[in-house]
C-alpha cells in the first residue's frame, strides 16, 4: 500500500493564455499561426544580426489593469537558430548504463516492483500508516485508512519471517501496468538497494513507452535516499540564484559552496556523462523532513541547489519550459512533456537526477532560420502582453496585474508539427520570464515567479511573430 512508487513531477499549470483577452484587440495582434509560411520566412535572408541585439530588454507599458515594466537581461543561446524536426524516444540502455556506471557501480540492488516483504518489513509499513491516522481523517478519509490498514494486516500474518531477496540490475525489462482500465506493456527499470518500504538507499527508475498512456514522453529518476533526503521530506524552491558567487544567508550553515560553484559542478557531471546539456539555471532548494507525527516543521532541516540543464542543438540552446502540451487527434488525447534535467546537489554531492520526456533530432530542416528584426519583436510584445490576464477562474476577482519582466531569452523550444502527435519542430524562440503580482478585490496579493515556475509569461515564435501557447504546443 506503502510501497513507494518513484514520479517525476512534471508541473502542467500555466499562468497566462491570450484566450483570457480582457478585450477584443481592433486589429489581429500577430500573423495566424501557419507551418508552411513559416518554413518559407524561415528560408528568406537573415534579417537580424544577433550580435546587434541590445544586453538589456526595457519597456514601461499600462493599460486601465495592466502594468508591465522591464529592465531585463536578454540570454542569447547561440549564433545560428536551425529548425529540427524532433520526436519523442524512450531512454536507451546506453543512457541508463551511463549514469547508472557513475553513481550505483558498487550498490546491491533489489526489484522494487517484485519485492517480497518480511514480517519485519510490513511491520514497519503498519507503523507509518498509523502515524498518518490523523491526516487520513482530517482528508474525510477514514474509511480508506482502514480498509488499508487490514491489507498490511493481511499481509504481515502471512509474510515469512526471513526473505532472501534475489539480486537485479539496472537492465530494461519488460512491464506491465493499467491506464484508465487498459492493460499495456512498457519497458523499464524499477531498482533500490533496500526495501520499497525502508526506501534508505540508492535506486533507479525509469518508464518508457509513455505513448501508451495519455503521457508522451519518457522518465528517468535517479535518487540517493540514504540522507534521508528523498522519502518523508518537502521541498520548497526559494528562488533562482543563479551566477551568485556567494552562499544565501539563509543557507550559510548547511551549505559550503556557492550557486556558482554548483554550476560548476553540474557541468563536470554532464561532460562525465557526456550529456549534450548546459545549465539553464540554479535554484536554491529548502527541504524540511517529516517528523514522527506525519508533520513538517516550519524551519527547514537541509538546504539543497536544483541545477535546471536544457539541451544543447549543435551549439544552440534550449529554453527550459516545465508545462505539458496537449496532443491530439481522433485516435488519440494525451500531452506531450518537454524535456526538462534537473541535477539536484548538496554538500555531501548529487543526490537526484530528474530527466524527462528526451527527444532526438531526425531531420534538419533549415540550418540558419531567418529571425525577426528585434524592434518587430519589441512591437508584438508591447501590443501583446497589455491583453493577457489570469486564468479566468482565478480573474474575476483580480483589480490589477503588475509584471516584471527579468529574463528574457532567445533560443530553441519544440513546437507540434501540425496534424501530427509523434513528431515536433525545434523552433527559435523569443520567451519572456519575470515575476507577476496581481492584486484582488478584497487586497490580497499573490506574486509568483514565472523564471522559478520555468512557465514564460509570452512566448514569440522568432520567425514569424506569433505567440506560442506552451499548453498547446505551438
Amino acid at each position: 500500500m506503502l510501497k513507494k512508487t518513484a514520479r517525476i513531477i512534471v508541473a502542467i499549470s500555466l499562468l497566462f493564455s491570450l484566450a483570457g483577452c480582457k478585450e477584443t484587440p481592433e486589429t489581429n495582434i500577430v500573423e495566424a499561426k501557419n507551418l508552411n509560411n513559416m518554413l518559407k520566412i524561415a528560408k528568406e535572408p537573415a534579417k537580424l544580426d544577433v550580435e546587434t541585439l541590445p544586453a538589456n530588454f526595457e519597456c514601461d507599458i499600462s493599460n486601465t489593469s495592466i502594468h508591465v515594466h522591464a529592465n531585463a537581461r536578454v540570454h542569447v543561446l547561440g549564433a545560428n537558430f536551425p529548425i529540427y524536426r524532433v520526436k519523442a524516444i524512450d531512454f536507451s540502455q546506453n543512457m541508463i548504463d551511463t549514469v547508472a556506471d557513475v553513481f550505483l557501480k558498487d550498490a546491491v540492488l533489489y526489484d522494487q516492483q517484485n519485492y517480497e516483504m518480511s514480517k519485519d518489513e510490513v511491520a514497519y509499513e503498519i507503523r507509518l500508516l498509523k502515524q498518518l491516522e490523523t491526516a487520513y481523517d482530517q482528508n474525510d478519509m477514514h474509511d480508506d485508512y482502514v480498509s488499508s490498514l487490514a491489507q498490511l494486516q493481511t499481509q504481515y500474518n502471512s509474510a515469512p519471517e526471513v526473505v532472501i531477496h534475489k539480486t537485479a540490475s539496472t537492465a530494461l525489462v519488460d512491464y506491465k501496468a493499467n491506464y484508465s482500465g487498459s492493460e499495456y506493456s512498457y519497458t523499464g527499470v524499477d531498482v533500490g538497494e533496500s526495501s520499497p518500504s525502508l526506501n534508505n538507499g540508492r535506486c533507479l527508475y525509469v518508464r518508457n513507452n509513455w505513448s501508451s498512456s495519455s503521457v508522451k514522453g519518457a522518465e528517468f529518476m535517479y535518487c540517493d535516499n540514504r540522507r534521508i533526503k528523498a522519502p518523508d521530506r518537502a521541498e520548497i524552491i526559494l528562488k533562482d540564484v543563479t551566477g551568485m558567487d556567494s552562499i544565501d544567508t539563509m543557507a550559510e550553515e548547511k551549505l559550503s559552496y556557492t550557486p556558482q560553484e554548483a554550476q560548476t559542478r553540474a557541468e563536470s557531471l554532464l561532460d562525465q556523462l557526456s550529456l549534450p546539456y548546459s545549465v539553464f539555471d540554479v535554484l536554491l532548494v529548502a527541504d524540511s523532513v517529516k517528523e514522527s507525527d506525519g508533520s513538517y516543521p516550519d524551519t527547514p532541516s537541509e538546504y539543497s541547489y536544483k541545477v535546471r540543464c536544457s539541451r544543447d542543438v549543435h551549439g544552440t540552446g534550449t529554453v527550459l519550459f516545465s508545462v505539458l502540451s496537449l496532443v491530439s487527434n481522433d485516435d488519440y488525447t494525451g500531452s506531450w512533456a518537454y524535456e526538462q534535467l534537473n541535477i539536484t546537489m548538496d554538500d555531501n554531492g548529487v543526490y537526484r537526477i530528474d530527466w524527462v520526456s528526451p527527444y532526438e533530432e531526425q531531420e534538419m530542416l533549415i540550418k540558419n532560420a531567418s529571425l525577426l528584426p528585434y524592434e518587430d519583436v519589441f512591437k508584438i510584445f508591447s501590443r501583446a502582453i497589455t491583453y493577457y490576464q489570469l486564468p479566468v477562474d482565478e480573474a474575476a476577482d483580480v483589480t490589477n496585474i503588475d509584471i516584471e519582466i527579468t529574463d528574457v531569452y532567445l533560443g530553441e523550444q519544440r513546437i507540434l508539427e501540425q496534424e501530427s502527435i509523434d513528431s515536433g519542430l525545434l523552433v527559435p524562440v523569443w520567451c519572456f520570464f519575470g515575476t507577476v503580482r496581481s492584486v484582488a478585490s478584497d487586497g490580497s496579493v499573490q506574486t509568483i515567479d514565472t523564471k522559478v515556475q520555468a512557465n514564460p509569461i509570452i512566448v514569440i515564435n522568432a520567425i514569424d511573430g506569433t505567440i506560442i501557447d506552451p499548453t498547446k504546443g505551438y
